[in-house]
């Protein structure tokens, strides 16, 4: 199955603002610019990137997870995956080496060589205690929620301009400290962060671009290593890829006859 907390961080980041440059014709990054590399106020950033994103009511996503705790795994391909979200129904669906339906009650996963051929689906209940962390980490909300991946603490370092699969866009640099999220938000983003803080060593930097209609076209999250539970876990990347915002998606929950529960 996809890694639902690569998710969490990375598939609901967006932004906005117009560049502060123009972009060479051949979409090299422009200079940057502003002083200090302090360019804009992350939590004014993550506040109007909501608003934009609100107005759509679909969405598709390519997600690509490099490292982490499946490097070396024959199960990391299982984390490159195409996506489709409705965010209006809170439902979404991803294709790859597994397959995953989720919506607001369960997540359902077909995985090769588990299951059965008649029953190939495997039904976990959001509000099950097997569902764990995954009902944490998989709330629809993080589609939405920018404050949980451009949390207080974290710094605008950098902006440029750069085209992303041909469209000109508005690039930035951030930097979280989990310690200074700790230390400045409240609520679920100060216990994710916390558990970060403690088990982490540096700092998570993200880039996001953002097109001409303020919606995110590209965001790529970098963690550094960290040790959970006594394992070494490596850095990850997690590259997500929007396009087709407002276009219409197809996704079918798994009928029961095809669903075995957890």
């Amino acid at each position: 199955m996809m890694t639902l907390s690569a998710l969490a961080l990375v598939s609901t980041l967006g932004a906005c603002g117009s560049p502060s440059q123009s972009a060479s014709e051949d979409g090299d990054n422009a200079q940057q610019s502003g002083e200090n590399g302090q360019f804009r106020d992350v939590t004014k950033l993550a506040s109007q990137a909501s608003s934009t994103m609100g107005t759509k009511e679909t969405v598709r996503m390519t997600i690509e997870v490099d490292g982490g705790v499946l490097q070396g795994s024959p199960l990391a391909k299982a984390q490159n995956q195409n996506c489709q979200v409705d965010i209006t129904n809170k439902r979404m669906a991803c294709e790859g080496a597994t397959s995953t339906v989720m919506t607001e009650d369960a997540v359902y996963s077909k995985i090769p060589e588990m299951g059965s051929a008649e029953k190939p689906w495997t039904k976990i209940s959001r509000n099950s205690s097997e569902s764990g962390g995954m009902n944490q980490m998989g709330q629809f909300q993080q589609f939405s929620d920018l404050d949980s991946v451009l949390p207080p603490g974290s710094e605008i370092t950098g902006e440029s301009t750069e085209k992303v699969n041909g469209k000109q866009t508005t690039k930035y640099e951030v930097v979280t400290d989990p310690n200074k999220v700790v230390e400045q938000a409240e609520g679920d983003i100060k216990e994710r962060y916390g558990t970060l803080a403690e088990n982490m060593n540096g700092k998570v930097r993200t880039t996001l671009w953002v097109d001409s209609e303020d919606l995110p076209a590209k965001v790529k999250t970098v963690s550094p290593p960290m040790t959970m539970m006594g394992q070494e876990v490596p850095e990850s990347t997690a590259t997500v890829t929007y396009s087709d915002w407002g276009a219409p998606v197809d996704i079918t929950v798994p009928p029961e006859s095809k669903v075995n529960e957890f």
